[in-house]
C-alpha cells in the first residue's frame, strides 16, 4: 500500500495539485497537521459545505474545485471565528470519558482546545488558494 500511495502521489503531482475533482466531489490535501485540517473542515461546514476529514485529506461533497476555492476566499475575507464557535459544527464533541458530564458550552471549549487551532490557518488558506486542481476518475 505504501508503494501504491507513493505512486499516486507522483502520478497526480500532489505536491502542487492539492484539489482532486472526483466526480461531483472534491478531495483536498491540506498537507498540514490534524488540528489545522479539522479546523478547516469546521470552517467549511460553517459556510454550508458538506465537508469531512478522511485521515489526512478533506472530502467535500457536491462541489467543484473552483467553487471550493471561492468558499475559501470567503472564509479568508471574513476571518476565522473563535475555535469554540467553530466547535458548534462538530458532529461529536465528546472525546474524553468525562466529557458527557459537561454542559454543551464546556464540551465545545474542551473540543476546541483539543482538536482546533487558529495559528497557521491563514497560511493554510493561502497555500491552498495558490495550489492547482486536477480532475481524476
Amino acid at each position: 500500500m505504501i508503494k501504491e500511495g507513493r505512486k499516486a502521489y507522483r502520478d497526480y503531482h500532489l505536491d502542487r495539485h492539492r484539489f482532486l475533482q472526483y466526480g461531483q466531489d472534491v478531495i483536498v490535501f491540506p498537507w498540514s497537521g490534524a488540528r489545522l485540517a479539522q479546523t478547516m473542515v469546521l470552517a467549511l461546514r460553517r459556510e454550508g459545505a458538506k465537508a469531512s476529514i478522511e485521515n489526512f485529506a478533506v472530502f467535500v461533497e457536491k462541489t467543484s474545485a473552483a467553487d471550493l476555492k471561492d468558499l475559501l476566499v470567503a472564509i479568508k475575507e471574513q476571518g476565522l471565528p473563535e475555535t469554540d464557535e467553530l466547535a458548534r459544527e462538530a458532529r461529536q464533541l465528546q472525546s474524553d470519558r468525562f466529557d458527557r458530564y459537561l454542559i454543551p458550552y464546556h464540551q465545545r471549549l474542551a473540543f476546541s482546545r483539543r482538536f482546533l487551532v487558529r495559528e497557521g490557518f491563514a497560511e493554510l488558506i493561502d497555500d491552498l488558494l495558490a495550489a492547482d486542481a486536477v480532475t481524476v476518475g
